[in-house]
């Protein structure tokens, strides 16, 4: 789903053929709007991880020596669940935050007709902050007279992540100017919503939460505070 978004049809057709096509030609918006929502739904969450106990004992890592498996003895034998699971998210953020990919994105924005409302990096960007950090991550339940903030190893691990490749974008640039400016944009916001999360004293998080919380924090305030390369467009 994560190619369908920057995506483009590329057709072999010669001039002069019936129904000719362009050589290249922009995956629909919409299409592309279809793709992220559905990862936003099924891959940027930890609701489609959920398995029972019952499944999670019966599995166990692969013990096969082959050429593409050569570290089986220096391996756990339980199944790395939460390595695996992040491994499979982070194919997709590489994919939606590749320079490549949001290159594209801009460049396909000038092949279609503006009534077709084409795909924005902006919209990228939005999508995978709402999914990772938004308000079903940062928003506290309540329980009683209680406000509490949760949060699963599979949410945090991915936020984790997530504000890597965004740090990595604002420190090292992408080529993609709009694309640092709105990585530095989303870090900042996280960084006032973390603030004044943190600083709720009515709302109660375990020490794990709160740490992860303030880990995450200082990390972007250093991210914040660093000097930006000027010779950088």
């Amino acid at each position: 789903a994560a190619q369908f978004v920057g995506g483009e049809l590329a057709h072999r057709d010669h001039r002069g053929d019936p129904n000719e096509r362009d050589p290249f030609v922009p995956v629909k918006a919409d299409k592309q709007r279809e793709a992220l929502q559905f990862l936003q739904k099924h891959l940027l969450t930890d609701k489609p991880f959920q398995f029972s106990p019952k499944l999670l004992r019966k599995l166990a890592a692969d013990r096969w020596m082959h050429w593409g498996n050569d570290f089986i003895f220096f391996q756990s034998v339980d199944y790395p669940l939460h390595q695996r699971i992040l491994s499979i998210q982070r194919i997709a953020l590489r994919i939606l935050l590749d320079p490549a990919t949001l290159r594209r994105i801009q460049n396909n924005a000038s092949k279609v007709d503006s009534a077709e409302k084409p795909l924005s990096v902006a919209e990228v960007f939005r999508a995978l902050s709402d999914a990772i950090w938004g308000d079903g991550a940062m928003t506290p339940t309540s329980r009683g007279n209680k406000k509490i903030l949760d949060s699963s190893v599979i949410t945090r691990n991915l936020q984790r992540e997530y504000v890597t490749y965004l740090s990595n974008l604002v420190l090292r640039g992408a080529g993609v100017p709009d694309a640092r400016s709105l990585a530095r944009f989303h870090l900042r916001t996280l960084d006032r919503r973390l603030q004044a999360l943190l600083s709720d004293k009515n709302v109660d998080m375990d020490d794990t939460v709160r740490a992860h919380l303030e880990e995450v924090h200082e990390r972007v305030a250093k991210v914040l505070n660093a000097s930006m390369n000027t010779t950088q467009p």
